[in-house]
């Protein structure tokens, strides 16, 4: 214990002296971290040789441990994203408190745990922030006491809200976007977003003459007739649709256009205007946003509360000083407290001494003002057609139904890996806070080989390498153009038991499943692992309960052994009354009877 202590000691002693006596130079290279930076403060030279060092060698401080909780593999990953987020930073930072802000920003937005970034702060010496949340690191200090949205940079990985579930007083309804495109953000209290319209709402009120349009593209494109499939798509567009390329399938989208609700953003041409925008367009920029719907205003615009990322982006605007609370619109009194905390702070626009309202402005600045009104977008009253959630919340420190053992949000799923009615394999991308601090070293080393194997174009040594991967209960997945490492899970859907494949209605059950989950994003709540290493889970998909649905189209059974929730007996009675599914059979086996009888058969 002693030596381990001595160890520690001089290896802090060996930092300072090298952030005293290293005399950094600049090069002038942009891609590199150390030494290209300039500094006199020790502990930023110390972060900023080790950032080096990891560049060169891979390797992280032995000393590390000391102060964290979380294995060598997730130190490892949070210095990856150290030193990317170092290299991107501009200017890159030079102060004790410019880096103790990168490493809160990068980590906590990553979202490790807050042990670990507080510990990461006290092994380099920097400055702790009064509160991890502050609004330095992009991170609200108070989410809404409703479901936070579990979004993604890369695709939507999120639930819906069913009937039923308390949203915040006045909310017209709720919806989820597509991945946004950052260009086409016009300014810092607007965007333009898609919403999928497979989604309930939307699809029982796409326009006949858009479906049709829809359906004409997709024959001309399959006839290489490209002018024609280009004719009928801006005719989509001028109906406020169009068709999307999401991961290589296309999506009929509705488009939206959001107004920020209780902010003003500055005008583009106003001092800080553009550095608005641009901090829109970096919060939402290729994300998944749920949108809270209050009203319509006068120019056909959705006024919404946007939540991207579990970041309300509302407060993050505020609190950087790059929106006025719109008290005319919007008397709540967070927004009150989150602007008078960045005036006090002489943040943003309140670095001018006496800056100008921006409707103050645009009263003398009509022209500059005007704003496209577009397609208006009719607004309608939402009821969701499908489950009944339980009343939870998502994520860590939030409530979950009793028993939940943790939560998981998958990768797309693919259709064709379905094999019945009541299993499904997913893939979890390794990002996840959860997976990231427990990928096997081997696993890690096959994965970084294989990138190399691939940039060399040696193929073949490539695929040895992916299948030893596939062989650890991993998978390298191609999403929209990126290689995502991701772990694979069995689940058992908890609660009810499909027919088996060679009975009745087996193969209608499984194709129900596919119907459900393929080529999406599914929230998984896990109970426990049964005897063959599955995980006994609930299933939600685009605000559907799964297992709601397999019950009430009478294509699996209550397995009332193993769950006595009394509304899957009250949705099996229903369908039994209906005679819906397999209960158009007089006297329907039991799939765990016909399993007794076939245990060849049987799982």
């Amino acid at each position: 214990m002693f030596w381990k202590l001595g160890f520690f000691k001089m290896g802090n002693a060996l930092r300072l002296l090298y952030g005293k006596c290293f005399q950094p130079f600049t090069t002038g290279d942009s891609d590199s971290v150390g030494p290209p930076y300039t500094t006199t403060a020790p502990a930023v030279s110390a972060l900023a040789h080790d950032l080096f060092n990891f560049e060169i060698t891979s390797q992280v401080p032995e000393a590390l441990s000391h102060h964290v909780v979380s294995s060598r593999e997730a130190q490892v990953t949070w210095y990856g994203k150290l030193l990317q987020a170092w290299k991107e930073a501009k200017p890159p930072p030079k102060t004790p408190e410019e880096v103790a802000r990168l490493i809160v920003e990068t980590l906590s937005r990553a979202q490790y745990q807050k042990v670990d970034v507080e510990g990461l702060l006290e092994f380099y010496g920097l400055p702790h922030p009064s509160n991890l949340a502050e609004i330095s690191t992009g991170v609200p200090t108070r989410l809404p006491e409703f479901v936070r949205f579990q979004g993604g940079t890369r695709l939507p990985e999120f639930v819906q809200f069913q009937s039923g579930t308390t949203l915040p007083e006045e909310v017209k309804f709720e919806m989820f976007t597509l991945p946004v495109v950052g260009k086409t953000v016009p300014d810092g209290d607007g965007l333009n977003v898609y919403v999928d319209t497979d989604d309930p709402r939307e699809s029982s009120n796409i326009p006949g003459d858009v479906l049709m349009a829809a359906d004409q593209r997709s024959e001309a494109r399959a006839m290489k007739n490209y002018a024609v499939a280009d004719e009928l798509h801006q005719k989509i567009i001028k109906s406020g649709y169009r068709v999307i390329d999401f991961q290589n399938e296309e999506i009929l989208a509705r488009k939206y256009r959001i107004r920020l609700r209780g902010i003003d953003a500055l005008e583009m041409l106003m001092p800080f205007g553009e550095k608005a925008k641009q901090e829109l367009v970096k919060l939402v920029d290729g994300k998944c946003l749920r949108v809270l719907v209050y009203g319509e205003d006068q120019y056909g615009r959705c006024v919404a509360d946007v939540y991207c990322n579990h970041i309300f982006v509302q407060e993050v605007m505020l609190k950087k000083g790059l929106a006025w609370h719109y008290v005319t619109y919007d008397q709540r009194d967070e927004f009150v407290d989150w602007q008078k905390e960045a005036r006090a702070k002489k943040t943003g626009l309140w670095e001018q001494s006496n800056p100008e309202k921006p409707w103050e402005w645009r009263k003398k600045n009509k022209r500059e003002a005007e704003i496209s009104t577009g397609v208006p977008t009719r607004l309608t009253e939402f009821v969701f057609q499908g489950g009944t959630l339980p009343e939870f919340v998502f994520q860590g420190g939030t409530r979950l139904p009793e028993g939940v053992k943790f939560e998981m949000h998958t990768l797309p799923v693919d259709g064709n890996t379905v094999p019945d009615g009541d299993g499904l394999n997913v893939y979890v991308n390794t990002d996840d806070p959860r997976e990231s601090s427990n990928i096997p070293r081997a696993v890690l080393m096959a994965a970084d080989r294989r990138s190399k194997a691939r940039a060399k174009k040696n193929y073949a040594r490539a695929d040895e390498l992916r299948q030893k991967i596939i062989e650890s209960g991993y998978q390298v997945i191609d999403l929209q153009n990126e290689e995502i490492l991701a772990r694979k899970y069995r689940i058992r859907l908890r609660g009810i038991d499909a027919p088996e494949m060679s009975m009745p209605f087996g193969k209608e059950a499984k194709e129900e499943l596919v119907k459900l989950v393929h080529g999406k994003c599914l929230r998984v709540l896990v109970y426990e692992e049964d005897q063959y290493g599955r995980c006994v889970a609930d299933i939600y998909c685009n605000g559907i309960f799964v297992q709601e649905v397999m019950l009430k189209k009478g294509l699996a059974w209550h397995y009332v052994a193993y769950d006595q929730r009394v509304e899957f007996a009250t949705w099996q009675k229903e369908a039994r009354t209906k005679k819906t599914g397999l209960w158009v059979q007089s006297n329907p086996e039991k799939p765990w009877e016909w399993r007794k009888k076939n245990k060849r058969e049987g799982r």
